[in-house]
């Protein structure tokens, strides 16, 4: 009976994330696009080694990703506010079958050259984490041009009320943030690897400048229009902000289908 038990809570456990990668709230509009789930990994980098990391990922990781069919790759860096040395990577994930796949460097360096690039790599980070994202298109902006800048605000939300922060976030922050100067919104929400109660939501921006004014006009959004400025009380345990900038020369923009066939 015991035996049952545990079993029964540890598929129960393995079900909620799995409904993390697959989240679709809100039984979305039509016209909104599918979810997307991405393999997301943030590396801190040791001190005063950022330039070497950016020059291996430059050089040799990402045309390896290139060699083995990889075709979209984004890389965000902290800006000057949030944890040194952060550098985030994401790239897309079709299922998890993927992940039974020999690595892209497997395939395309061989194994000799994989564990080569990984033992360098090693020698520059200080820790690193992959996980599962994946974005709830209902509570996202599509950008408008391109992406520089990003506000990240990691909430992370108690447990069985990750609906509710939603139903906040939809009715209030976007409601707002429709009034202001910001260029888009990204929300996704950890799975597999992570905290399938973490919510990560990014809005983008030109620079710094854009943000001071977002402030203030989301704040007199807030007030003009008698939103509720946080999550209900006890829905969100924890908040942590950063900024970070988009890196062009380490990402891979996928070609859009229209002008890849002309």
């Amino acid at each position: 009976m015991q035996r049952h038990r545990s079993i029964t809570k540890l598929l129960l456990a393995f079900s909620a994330l799995l409904f993390a990668v697959a989240i679709t709230p809100f039984c979305m509009a039509q016209n909104q696009p599918a979810p997307q789930t991405y393999l997301v990994s943030a590396v801190k980098v040791k001190p005063g080694m950022m330039d070497q990391y950016r020059e291996l990922l430059k050089n040799e990781t990402l045309p390896a990703f290139k060699k083995a069919g990889g075709k979209e790759w984004h890389t965000w860096v902290v800006q000057t506010l949030g944890e040194a040395g952060e550098i985030w990577t994401f790239r897309p994930l079709t299922n998890l079958k993927e992940l039974d796949d020999p690595s892209f460097l497997t395939r395309a360096l061989g194994e000799a050259g994989a564990r080569a690039l990984i033992a360098k790599r090693s020698q520059l980070v200080v820790s690193a984490r992959t996980f599962l994202a994946t974005t709830v298109p209902d509570l996202s902006v599509q950008p408008k041009g391109e992406v520089k800048l990003g506000v990240g605000v990691i909430n992370t939300v108690t447990p069985g009320r990750v609906p509710e922060f939603m139903k906040w976030l939809k009715e209030n922050a976007l409601v707002a943030n429709a009034k202001t100067n910001s260029r888009g919104v990204a929300t996704f929400v950890q799975a597999l690897g992570g905290n399938p109660n973490t919510v990560h939501v990014s809005v983008f921006f030109d620079n710094f400048d854009e943000i001071g004014k977002f402030v203030q006009v989301y704040n007199k959004a807030i007030a003009d229009l008698k939103l509720q400025g946080n999550a209900p009380v006890g829905v969100v345990s924890n908040v942590e902000f950063g900024v970070y900038r988009f890196v062009p020369e380490l990402s891979i923009t996928p070609v859009p289908a229209t002008a890849a066939s002309k």
